[in-house]
Order: C-alpha cells, then sequence, then structure tokens
C-alpha cells in the first residue's frame, strides 16, 4: 500500500500516517475520510531523505548522498569522492584534484609536483627522473634525452652537451672515445674512425695524430704494429693501413720509415720488426 498504514475505512485523515521514508501526498476528500479522499504515502527519491519532525522529503546536505528510495538520512561521501547538495550518487574526485576526509562537497587541487589519480585519496610526489603530467594525474619517466635530479618538479630538464641521459635521473659523462656535440641526446656517439677523444665529457673527437692510426671509438692514436711503418699523408684507420716493411729491412712498433739490416743481419721476409744474425 505504498507504505500507508492499515486503518479502518472510517477513520480520519488526520489518524492517517505513512510509514518511515514515505511522506503523504494528496487530499482529503470533503467529508474528510479516508472512503472519500486521494490521499497516498509516496517515497522519498534518492538524493533526499524523510525528515521524519517536518513531515517531508529535503534534499540530502552538501557532503552526504543517497543513492536509495525511502530513507530516513543520507550517507557519508567517502574520501576520494564530493557530493553535492540533493547527491544521488557520490562522484569520483576528477584527475588532478583529491579528498582526504569524509563528508566533502569538492575536491581539493592537486599541489605543484604532485600527481592525483581519478578518486584519489592522497597526492603523490614526483620522484627524482619524474614529471607531473599536464593535468596532474600521473608522474610519468623523463623521456630519453632529458633529466630531472630534483623532486617535485612538472618538467625535466634538457641532458648538456658532452653527456647523456638513458634513463632521466642524472647525465652520464660521456666516456673517452665518446662525445655528444648537441643537448638532450640519449646516447653518446663514438668517435668517428681517423679521429679520437682521450677526456671525457666532451662534445668534439681531435683528428688522428699524422703517421698515427685511429679506428672508431679510439682514446688515443695507435702506433703501426711491428713489422709496418706509417703512411704519410693518410689519415689512417686500422693497423691494415699501414705499410708492410719489405725484406732486408726491419720496423719495431711505431716505426716512420724502414731500417735496413746492419751487417751480419739478414731479413729474407717481409713485415719483420727486427733481423736475423746471419
Amino acid at each position: 500500500n505504498g507504505g500507508l498504514s492499515d486503518a479502518c475505512p472510517t477513520a480520519t485523515c488526520a489518524h492517517l500516517t505513512c510509514s518511515a521514508g514515505y511522506v503523504r501526498v494528496g487530499s482529503c476528500g470533503a467529508d474528510n475520510t479516508r472512503s472519500n479522499n486521494q490521499y497516498a504515502c509516496a517515497a522519498c527519491k534518492p538524493g533526499t531523505f524523510h525528515d521524519v519532525g517536518a513531515g517531508e522529503c529535503k534534499p540530502c546536505p552538501a557532503g552526504e548522498y543517497q543513492n536509495d528510495p525511502h530513507q530516513v538520512s543520507c550517507k557519508a561521501c567517502p574520501r576520494g569522492f564530493k557530493c553535492e547538495a540533493g547527491a544521488s550518487v557520490a562522484v569520483k574526485c576528477d584527475p588532478g584534484t583529491y579528498q582526504d576526509d569524509e563528508r566533502q562537497s569538492s575536491c581539493k587541487g592537486c599541489p605543484s609536483g604532485h600527481a592525483c589519480q581519478v578518486g584519489a585519496t592522497a597526492s603523490i610526489l614526483c620522484l627524482q627522473g619524474q614529471m607531473v603530467t599536464s593535468d596532474k594525474d600521473l608522474c610519468m619517466p623523463c623521456a630519453p634525452g632529458t633529466y630531472q635530479d630534483e623532486v617535485g618538479k612538472s618538467s625535466c630538464k634538457q641532458c648538456p652537451v658532452g653527456s647523456s641521459c638513458p634513463s632521466g635521473v642524472t647525465p652520464l659523462p660521456c666516456a673517452p672515445g665518446s662525445y655528444t656535440d648537441t643537448p638532450g641526446e640519449a646516447a653518446c656517439l663514438m668517435c668517428d674512425a681517423g679521429t679520437f677523444q682521450a677526456q671525457e665529457s666532451s662534445t668534439a673527437c681531435l683528428a688522428c695524430t699524422e703517421g698515427r692510426y685511429c679506428p672508431k671509438g679510439a682514446v688515443g692514436p695507435l702506433p703501426c704494429p711491428g713489422g709496418t711503418v706509417m703512411k704519410l699523408g693518410v689519415i689512417m684507420t686500422s693497423a691494415s693501413d699501414c705499410k708492410d716493411c719489405l725484406e732486408g729491412t726491419f720496423c719495431p712498433v711505431g716505426s716512420a720509415a724502414p731500417t735496413n739490416c746492419s751487417a751480419g743481419t739478414y731479413n729474407d721476409a717481409a713485415k719483420q720488426e727486427s733481423c736475423t744474425k746471419c
């Protein structure tokens, strides 16, 4: 009977009551009796509650909600949610906001350098190697070529020249034999063949010393191996660029020119470091 309490057919309207969660609607007939009236009980809708003392349905106050009908009270809005006055559902806090208290009608803005996902009950501080996204919902790792050595930052720093930034926490100095000449590099470049670099954190490589060879990634010019001599006027990039010594001569390591075998010694083969006694 929609919450209508039982009563005798001749009972007056004044004695007719509704169950908790329901309120009287309509009107009594001319003779003020139940047998001749349009009186009925209606349930309080979601978003409202039955104020028994006032005999009416009232909207849930701000910070509370009610998702069920015919209720005599509203529910507290939980942490991570917001509830405006008259709310029938609790709404999760938007990205970039949070709520760490109950019974709230709005959410708090995420502090600078912090992230707050949907329905957050607390803000999260972004750590080293991270940056907060523009809508403040995530802490994202710094992209390759950038880094961040501080906490709570909304952007990452560009990697300086002479360094690489593969992980985004701190720049790594380029090792000898490598370099970077532009900012924002994720990896150092190896020195080209024919060049070298003996220092770390370098922004360029040096031309190989004449008479020596420098393979790719060289940390210093290398002498021609024994049994060979340097080629002048040529950029040498490997030991194979060195010139073989001929028969009757010898060439120690790093020789600029072949040396003839002395009296009492000989060489009957090319590419020798020393001569043989007769």
